[in-house]
C-alpha cells in the first residue's frame, strides 16, 4: 500500500507529460520528419512482451510475397555500440547479437529478404534508409511512441494475458500511453491472450518451432522427449508465456529460471546455467536468448529453441500495403 502511494503521484505526472507531448504533435508545433519511403510501424503502448520481434519477421514474409523489398529500423536496445549499422543482406551477416541487440539479430537471421539500419536516432536511420536504392517499405520497429517520424500504416500489438495491474500507466502498471491512444492506430492485434470487450482487436494465429542443437549440430523437432529433465530459462518481457507456452508444448520442466529482459549471457550467467546443467539432460530457451549464447556452450550442451511464429491474415492490412 505504501509503494503504490508513493508510486501513484509518479504515475499520474507520467501520464501528464504523455498527453503534454501527443497534444504538441497533434496541433503541430512539435516537427514531424516525412519519409519518401513509406513506412510501417509496429509498436505497443507497454514495457514489452508482445510479440513484436516475431511479428517484425511475418510482416516482411507478407511484403516479400508481394514482391515488396522491406527494410527495418531498430534501435538495437542494450547492445553495446551506438554507432548506425546498416546490414544490406543476412547472407553475409557479420555482426553478433551483442553487437546489433538480442531483437534485431533475431530479425535479420530469421527473414530471407530484406534490409536492416540498427541506430538509437530512429529519425537518422529513417534519412539514411531514404538515401538507398530499391526499398519499398520501411518497417519502423517499436515506432508507436515515435511521433516525430511521419508514418503511413500504424499497427499495435496487445499482449491481454496480462493481470489488471498491468494496465495503469508506469511505474504503477507497465503502459507508456493509455489505453485511448490506441486510436491514433490503423491496425490493432492481440498476439497474446484474448480479445478485450472494450478494446476493438483482430486475433492473431501463433504457432511454435522446436529446433534442437546437439553437439552443435541443428536439427529441427516436432516435440521434446518428455523423459528428459530440463532447465528452462529466458530473459524477455513476458516470461510467463514462455512457461505457459512450455507447459502446452508439454515439455517437461526439473528448474525455471528467468533474467531480466535483454540479458547479456556473460561468463558469470553461463557458468549459473552450467552448474545447474550437471544435474539436467538440457536446456529449453527462446531463439532471443539462444543467440546470445556463445558458440562453446552451444557445442556441450543439450539446448532445445522455441521459436514463435505468427501468421498475419488480415486481407485489408495486405490490401493497404499493396495500394
Amino acid at each position: 500500500m505504501l509503494k503504490f502511494l508513493f508510486l501513484y503521484p509518479l504515475s499520474i505526472l507520467f501520464r501528464c507529460l504523455v498527453s503534454l507531448r501527443n497534444l504538441l504533435y497533434d496541433q503541430k508545433i512539435l516537427s514531424i520528419y516525412k519519409s519518401k519511403i513509406p513506412i510501417i510501424s509496429v509498436g505497443n503502448i507497454d514495457v514489452g512482451g508482445t510479440g513484436k520481434t516475431p511479428f517484425v519477421i511475418a510482416l516482411c514474409n507478407v511484403l516479400e510475397q508481394q514482391n515488396l523489398q522491406p527494410l527495418i529500423v531498430t534501435r538495437g536496445y542494450k547492445r553495446q555500440n551506438k554507432e548506425l549499422i546498416f546490414i544490406d543482406t543476412n547472407d553475409d551477416l557479420q555482426y553478433t547479437a551483442q553487437e546489433l541487440g538480442d531483437e534485431p539479430y533475431h530479425i535479420i537471421s530469421s527473414i530471407k529478404r530484406g534490409s536492416m539500419v540498427v541506430d538509437h536516432n530512429k529519425k537518422r536511420a529513417v534519412d539514411f534508409a531514404n538515401r538507398l536504392d530499391n526499398i519499398d517499405y520501411i518497417i519502423l520497429d517499436d515506432g508507436y511512441q515515435s511521433r516525430y517520424i511521419q508514418k503511413n500504416i500504424e499497427i499495435v500489438l496487445l499482449n491481454m494475458s496480462r493481470p489488471n495491474n498491468w494496465y495503469h500507466m508506469l511505474p504503477i502498471g507497465g503502459l507508456r500511453e493509455p489505453v485511448k491512444n490506441l486510436k491514433r492506430a490503423d491496425f490493432i492485434y492481440t498476439i497474446k491472450g484474448n480479445n478485450s470487450s472494450t478494446i476493438k482487436s483482430k486475433k492473431l494465429n501463433t504457432s511454435f518451432k522446436i529446433i534442437e542443437y546437439k553437439n552443435g549440430l541443428k536439427n529441427n523437432q516436432s516435440q521434446i522427449d518428455s523423459k528428459f529433465k530440463l532447465i528452462s530459462c529466458c530473459g524477455i518481457g513476458d516470461p510467463k508465456f514462455f512457461d505457459d507456452t512450455l507447459k502446452k508444448l508439454n515439455v517437461r520442466i526439473n528448474k525455471k529460471i528467468n533474467f531480466i529482459n535483454h540479458v547479456q549471457y556473460n561468463k558469470n550467467r553461463l557458468g549459473q546455467l552450467e552448474t545447474l546443467l550437471e544435474n539436467n539432460d538440457g536446456l529449453v530457451t527462446t531463439y532471443k536468448d539462444f543467440v546470445k549464447f556463445d558458440q562453446q556452450f552451444i557445442n556441450k550442451y543439450l539446448i532445445y529453441v522455441v521459436k514463435m511464429k505468427i501468421e498475419i491474415d488480415d486481407k485489408i492490412l495486405i490490401e493497404k500495403i499493396c495500394l
